[in-house]
């Protein structure tokens, strides 16, 4: 039997085929197949984390230079070999070093994960409470060996790490979006005795474009590009879909779920919400979220601030909805029930800010879209009006920082709808790139509103005319910010089984002066790590070389604090001359709100 004859379009196809590239330079990731909990039996789920790049990776310098007035050559090599080093349900894995301010990993690294009792129900996985862990070191290599002579023949050293930032995802949120892709922001500590940024040496300030132009100061800050996602793809649960009794009138509800079917039409892939569960399991109007309510005083005889308040509600611990409320729930909190159980998601943190910001006086909306690391996510929009129009901010109300919307390191990635007390708009333009998104709810081409002449908003709040604040005790804080300096300093030289841990007294009373500052100049968007807090520490630099940093934290539990520390890897020095100094400062806000501050740094005596 004779082949068949090629047609025109067979050979299209194969000459196609020929001039594609063997490597395409943008690969796209294919979506892989879910599997459902029948097809796991006996199978291996593991969470792979794949590390590509970081960048602006802080490095190595002898902080004691900077208060010298000695200025670095612009060009000058230091060092620094910075690793990755994820973890995971007490079990790590890490990169191989790499090295300089800017390194490329792209390395793959796989972990078990562990079901409660072996079940990968989603109700079971739903439950899990841990974290993924990710924390960039700068691996120190200190040669051992005495006799040059020796060195043709032998080699000793020892393998240190400095710990330089972290980021921690929720495995909830890993197992809500599948995957988790992306450019992070890493936390860094405000100080970090021993390191500089390179870009500092040349860059004095950053311009951004937009509706007016705005100076902001040298970006701070350490990123780290990943993709993680789980192997085999799980299936999320199934959001709750059966309707609840409302709050609303029955004509109210059929107009809301009517635009809200249309929005969907439109733009598919944008979630918007107009009704949402308050705590007594009953649906609401998204509008009746929203009232100016005053944040508290936190310096007397001073109004807040926009940071202070946005610092205020940052100290507030952020727990998942599904961790705070198991199911699929989504139900939002008011203000006062947020301040009375100390917690709350993104959207009832951002709704508190919201609020705070609108009695200063601020036009502020919540803003519903999807950021990284955390998927679906709550901002707050502000507008400042400028000489020559409008400038708008975002605000982060789960860390309290703001981002010009034209910053493109903003975690925000897509925007959904605007909310206020007046309306929800939907996105309906084709951008959804904050610095791409055209943000006047007035044209109706880009966002479309629920409420118009026809049907109003309801009128109403649901939170509270006032938010009550009562002073948190001083003698309560202090007792426990006594205890846990007191478990720190045993749960350090307990890690430390094989050396002896000395104590450096005066280097702790002097970080425990310098703590209450770095607090203050949170409310002030202030530069932390100014020359004043090195010359506090310059006649200890002098005489030893200082490797060290604050952490901070809103207070949870002690576990969380020993946790964090132990994640830094501080108590790895096996310097036989080291000594160790370790602070703790507690700030109280009003109704019991902390903000946990340690300072531990490792000193050497200079020879």
């Amino acid at each position: 039997m004779e082949d068949q004859v090629p047609d025109i379009g067979t050979l299209g196809v194969t000459f196609m085929k020929w001039l594609q590239p063997k490597r395409p330079l943008r690969p796209i990731r294919k979506e892989r197949k879910k599997v459902t909990m029948q097809n796991l039996a006996g199978q291996e789920v593991k969470v792979i984390v794949n590390v590509i790049h970081a960048f602006e990776v802080p490095v190595r310098k002898d902080v004691d230079t900077i208060a010298g007035g000695q200025q670095s050559p612009p060009f000058s090599m230091v060092p620094v070999r910075p690793f990755v080093e994820v973890s995971f349900q007490g079990v790590s894995a890490r990169t191989m070093a790499a090295e300089g301010a800017n390194p490329t990993w792209n390395q793959n690294l796989q972990l078990l994960l562990k079901p409660p009792s072996g079940d990968y129900s989603p109700g079971s996985l739903q439950s899990i409470q841990d974290n993924l862990y990710l924390h960039l070191f700068d691996e120190i290599i200190v040669d051992l060996l005495e006799d040059d002579r020796m060195r043709e023949t032998n080699i000793h050293q020892r393998l240190e790490r400095n710990w330089l930032g972290s980021l921690q995802i929720p495995f909830s949120t890993l197992y809500f979006n599948s995957r988790i892709e992306g450019t992070f922001k890493l936390y860094s500590p405000p100080v970090l005795l021993g390191y500089e940024k390179a870009a500092h040496h040349q860059f004095s300030g950053i311009t951004v474009s937009g509706d007016s132009q705005q100076t902001l100061p040298p970006r701070d800050a350490t990123f780290l590009s990943l993709f993680i996602t789980i192997q085999p793809a799980l299936n999320p649960p199934e959001p709750f879909k059966e309707k609840l009794e409302s709050n609303e009138l029955a004509f109210m509800e059929e107009h809301l779920e009517n635009w809200e079917l249309q929005v969907a039409k439109q733009v598919p892939h944008r979630k918007v919400k107009t009704l949402v569960i308050d705590i007594s399991g009953k649906s609401v109007c998204i509008t009746r979220f929203f009232r100016p309510l005053a944040p508290p005083v936190l310096l007397a005889g001073q109004q807040a601030t926009e940071e202070m308040a946005a610092r205020f509600v940052s100290m507030i611990p952020v727990i998942g909805g599904s961790t705070l409320f198991p199911g699929l729930f989504d139900i939002w909190l008011t203000s006062d029930q947020v301040l009375r159980l100390l917690s709350g998601d993104s959207e009832d943190h951002a709704v508190l800010l919201c609020c705070f910001l609108m009695y200063l006086g601020k036009k502020a909306w919540l803003l519903l879209g999807t950021g990284i690391p955390h998927g679906p996510t709550a901002y707050v929009l502000t507008r400042e009006e400028e000489q020559h129009g409008f400038n708008y901010w975002l605000w982060d109300a789960a860390s309290g920082q703001k981002y010009s919307i034209q910053d493109s390191f903003c975690p925000l990635q897509k925007v959904f709808c605007l909310i206020n007390d007046e309306n929800v708009w939907a996105n309906v333009q084709r951008e959804e790139l904050p610095r791409h998104t055209r943000f006047n709810v007035t044209h109706r081409s880009d966002w479309w509103p629920v409420f118009g002449r026809n049907v109003a908003a309801p009128m109403g709040s649901v939170q509270p005319a006032t938010l009550d604040y009562i002073a948190t005790s001083v003698s309560a804080t202090q007792m426990l910010q006594d205890r846990i300096e007191k478990q720190l300093k045993d749960s350090l030289m307990k890690w430390r089984k094989t050396s002896r841990t000395l104590w450096n007294r005066y280097c702790i009373a002097t970080l425990r002066k310098l703590l209450p500052a770095l607090e203050h100049a949170m409310w002030n968007s202030q530069n932390l790590s100014s020359p004043n807090h090195i010359q506090e520490l310059q006649h200890i630099l002098g005489s030893h070389k200082m490797c060290g940093f604050p952490i901070n934290l809103p207070y949870t539990n002690m576990e969380a604090i020993v946790e964090a520390m132990k994640a830094t890897g501080v108590h790895y020095n096996e310097n036989p001359d080291v000594e160790f100094a370790l602070a703790v400062y507690i700030h109280p806000f009003p109704n019991n709100v902390l903000s946990v501050w340690v300072y531990v740094a490792s000193l050497i005596k200079r020879r």
